[in-house]
């Protein structure tokens, strides 16, 4: 799973281009006929020590049932040098 997850980050920066910035992707991840949580992807142009850097960033979290048993809250952020 985390290697599929690197290398969906890895071609974001391989194909970056302008018109990826400002988007934000919404994913509801779920079990047969239950809801399991969502995860939210958003690009954007940033600066970082001066330098002008794409910020990708992951927001992953179940629902409320199910943080009874096994909460995730998951913030990632990564900023990718543009080529």
């Amino acid at each position: 799973m985390n290697l599929k997850f690197f290398i969906l980050l890895f071609s974001f920066s391989l194909f970056a281009k302008d018109s990826f910035v400002g988007e934000v992707l919404t994913y509801q991840a779920g079990f047969r006929f239950f809801s399991a949580g969502e995860a939210i992807l958003s690009f954007s142009s940033d600066t970082l020590a001066g330098d002008s850097v794409y910020s990708l960033n992951a927001d992953i979290n179940t629902n409320p049932f199910l943080d009874r048993f096994y909460k995730v809250r998951y913030n990632i952020k990564i900023w990718m040098s543009p080529i």
